[in-house]
């Protein structure tokens, strides 16, 4: 699975209208897409700054979007938002919402818990989880 993190900036007060025009116009584009999963929205009540997280079921799909969809996004939103969106992809390594899991190995995460090489058993599967150092280097860049 992948996932497509948009940061948008939007003109002042122009949270609702964002959230309307994405119910009415984009989300029906969004469910025509091959691969399309699902899409959540942050912002905070009144705020400038969404984060749009859409999840796909491959890179290909997302790619797809990317290049045949997304022009007409921006375009439907050129009312609402300020400047470009900033857009990364990345791997999904976890989701308890869509039951995806990728096993994560003692190996590749030893060095950036402890500093140098540690035994299996001194290292919690937990702390590899939850570390924010770990957290932000599990994902995979794809832009």
């Amino acid at each position: 699975m992948f996932a497509r993190n948009a940061s948008i900036h939007l003109k002042y007060n122009m949270l609702s209208e964002y959230g309307h025009v994405f119910e009415s116009q984009i989300l029906p584009l969004l469910r025509k897409q091959t691969g399309f999963r699902d899409e959540i929205t942050f912002a905070m009540p009144g705020g400038l700054d969404v984060t749009a997280i859409s999840l796909w079921d491959n890179k290909a799909d997302a790619e797809a979007y990317n290049t045949n969809t997304y022009p007409e996004v921006l375009k439907t939103f050129a009312r609402v938002i300020d400047g470009t969106p900033k857009v990364q992809a990345y791997e999904v390594v976890n989701s308890t919402f869509h039951k995806v899991t990728v096993p994560v190995t003692y190996k590749n995460h030893r060095h950036i818990l402890w500093g140098r090489s540690a035994p299996p058993s001194r290292v919690s599967p937990m702390a590899e989880l939850t570390t924010p150092s770990v957290f932000s280097s599990v994902f995979t860049s794809l832009s």
